[in-house]
């Protein structure tokens, strides 16, 4: 993401190679090929994020490519959404908001006959139908909005099953060793506290780094936090929280008050809350994120918000090598867990600034494998490093690399990724296929992001910070693809009403 040099370079930066002169952002050009990574400070291997600089435009370089087969968490035949095909209810036709196979049961999640009658109050299946909840085949349904029948249904809501081809999956369980009460994973899943699957879908923000009032009267604070509302309002499930450590007084959110705030006003909202932090992006030092993690502050904050919050470790780190990423994050998990933090924590992989996910590929397993808690999520980032298809020998395909880090089984999530609207190099392939092929995987992600700072930009949904997403005139290209879709196939967890 591009970012104004004379305002973040002196702040963030320990190297700054070029700048954009015209929107708030990341950190500096880092050399080598590719787009853009994300906000923070650089220098060192690896890409970078930026718009065109004077004279120079944006650059990353890495190395290394995945290669594997394939582990789809929806099948064949959806083009969005989490959810199978059959069933009956209001939202699609044949074959669902998802593909054959779903990521839910047939059963769904009532019992035999469910709430409503043979028809429900959708499609042929309906609403509860034969399955449940769901109807036979889930929320997706093969007869669009009418239905054969409505009223009571010939049986409770009790389960027949909870997973399938269709409807909500409510059958997670916690793995041996976890002792937590909050969001938990098995296999490529994540499920919430009360068992169900989930798939994140949101955004990054709100931007530690913006102190514009964006025409507005109200402080630039204020209309930061009222941000997270509005994402809410425009359908999202979740929201990765970009912050900096309590140690970077500078930033209007760098406080443990703050970050307290900002996850109370996510969790108000119906957001799943991921806090993260910038301070370690690319090349800076990493010390000062472990010794935020472990202050007694973030410990208890991780405690109060257990059910809730995931810990984003830090933003795009890079390590010497996947096998250091391997050992550290080992050691730090340990340390954690040891001081009974029992939440998700979610790692960036180990090299270019976020994008190369080969440290996930290769080590990620045996991290996950090393927590007592069993509880660990993946997360890559997507800008210059990643082409739709037939990548150079740095670069990693969507075609390719996707189906390969779904065949790890791990839990994946595209923490970053720009839109390709107005184009730029910083996004080299179609966002909308990032959107498809995660659905099609059951990766979840979080778009960066909600506002960049520029009117004009492919790294942001709305136009105006202190204006929402229900005015289109408001919304970006991405925004008007992501929001429409967002509101459509993100479901919120159960967990909130």
């Amino acid at each position: 993401m591009p970012h104004n040099c004379s305002f973040l370079s002196v702040l963030l930066l320990g190297v700054v190679v070029g700048c954009s002169s015209s929107s708030e952002g990341d950190h500096g050009d880092e050399g080598g090929q590719g787009g853009a990574s994300d906000r923070g400070s650089g220098g060192g291997d690896g890409g970078a994020e930026t718009s065109s600089a004077s004279g120079g435009g944006s650059a990353q370089a890495g190395a290394g490519n995945g290669a594997g087969g394939s582990n789809a968490s929806a099948g064949a035949g959806g083009t969005a959404g989490p959810l199978g095909s059959g069933g009956g209810n209001e939202l699609g036709g044949t074959g669902g908001r998802a593909g054959t196979g779903g990521r839910a049961g047939t059963g769904g999640r009532a019992g035999t006959g469910g709430g409503a009658g043979t028809g429900g109050g959708a499609g042929t299946g309906g609403r509860a139908g034969t399955g449940g909840r769901a109807g036979t085949g889930g929320r997706a349904n093969t007869g669009g909005s009418g239905g054969a029948g409505d009223g009571g249904g010939a049986a409770g809501a009790a389960d027949t099953g909870g997973a399938g081809s269709g409807g909500l999956d409510c059958s997670g369980t916690r793995p041996t060793g976890n002792t937590g009460t909050g969001f938990f994973v098995s296999g490529p899943t994540i499920y919430d506290p009360n068992g169900c699957a989930f798939v994140p879908m949101g955004f990054n923000g709100p931007a530690f780094w913006f102190e514009d009032t964006d025409g507005s009267s109200m402080p630039y604070e204020t209309i930061q936090r009222d941000a997270i509302g509005k994402m809410a309002g425009a359908g999202a499930n979740f929201v990765r929280i970009t912050v900096l450590t309590a140690a970077e007084t500078w930033s209007w959110s760098g406080s443990h008050a703050e970050h307290r705030n900002l996850v109370d006003l996510a969790v108000s909202a119906g957001l799943v809350p991921m806090l993260e932090m910038h301070d370690a992006t690319c090349s800076d030092s990493i010390d000062p994120v472990m010794d935020y993690w472990t202050s007694d502050e973030a410990v208890t904050l991780a405690g109060d918000y257990a059910d809730l919050l995931w810990i984003n470790f830090a933003n795009e780190h890079n390590f010497d090598s996947p096998e250091a990423w391997r050992t550290y994050y080992i050691d730090a998990i340990t340390t954690l867990r040891g001081l009974g933090v029992t939440n998700p924590i979610v790692l960036d992989p180990a090299e270019g600034c976020g994008q190369d996910p080969t440290a996930i590929l290769t080590e990620g397993a045996t991290v996950a494998a090393a927590d007592p808690q069993k509880n660990i999520i993946f997360s890559f980032h997507m800008y210059g490093y990643w082409v739709d298809d037939n990548p150079e020998d740095w670069q990693f395909s969507i075609a390719a690399t996707f189906p390969a880090l779904a065949a790890t089984g791990l839990p994946l999530l595209v923490g970053e990724f720009g839109w390709h609207e107005p184009a730029s190099s910083d996004v080299p392939y179609d966002a909308r296929q990032v959107i498809a092929e995660a659905a099609v995987h059951g990766f979840g992600w979080a778009f960066w992001e909600w506002h960049e700072g520029d009117v004009d930009t492919n790294l942001q949904i709305v136009r105006h910070l202190a204006d929402s997403a229900d005015d289109e005139a408001n919304l970006s290209p991405a925004g008007l693809y992501i929001v429409p879709y967002l509101r459509e196939h993100a479901r919120r967890a159960t967990v909130f009403p």
